[in-house]
């Protein structure tokens, strides 16, 4: 497992890693990771009203600028933002990017990266720690960003079969 735990409980995506959904990880790079991290905290910083522009690395200031541009365009209204959770019931835990009201309440995973079909087995872990309906993955690009809703119900199954592995 790569992160601390609380309680010895594994994360989300361990889980997932774990069982083997998802597929080739040769791709995910220390400069993706480090990129996605500095990006997580630009939009944290956005959302707390704390973001300097002037400290935005150019690397990702395009995709710092797609987030500005989603936050423009949808108008979500930000409930919590990097909350973690631990499932004491069920024994896993992860980090929550956004809860926001957005046609009900949601959650929202933020990715500097492309999709993936395990993204929507992530935010249906999120959202029953949660306990919100909504799914989303906002993906974030260069020219702008990408809302993508998951609706797939069958997702939390997945999930909960990779957790018993």
């Amino acid at each position: 497992m790569s992160r601390g735990h609380t309680d010895g409980f594994p994360h989300v995506t361990d889980i997932i890693k774990a069982a083997g959904l998802m597929g080739e990880t040769w791709y995910y790079t220390d400069e993706a990771r480090d990129r996605g991290t500095a990006v997580h905290l630009c939009t944290q910083f956005m959302d707390e009203g704390a973001l300097d522009p002037s400290t935005i690395d150019p690397s990702i200031d395009k995709l710092v600028a797609g987030y500005a541009k989603f936050i423009e365009e949808v108008n979500p209204k930000i409930l919590e933002i990097e909350k973690h959770y631990v499932q004491r019931t069920l024994h896993y835990q992860g980090t929550a990017d956004r809860i926001v009201q957005i046609n009900g309440k949601a959650v929202i995973d933020i990715k500097a990266g492309t999709p993936e079909p395990w993204h929507q087995i992530q935010t249906a872990a999120y959202a029953q720690m949660a306990n919100v309906m909504g799914r989303y993955c906002l993906y974030l690009k260069p020219n702008g960003y990408k809302l993508v809703p998951h609706r797939e119900r069958g997702d939390w199954g997945v999930f909960q079969s990779a957790l018993n592995c």
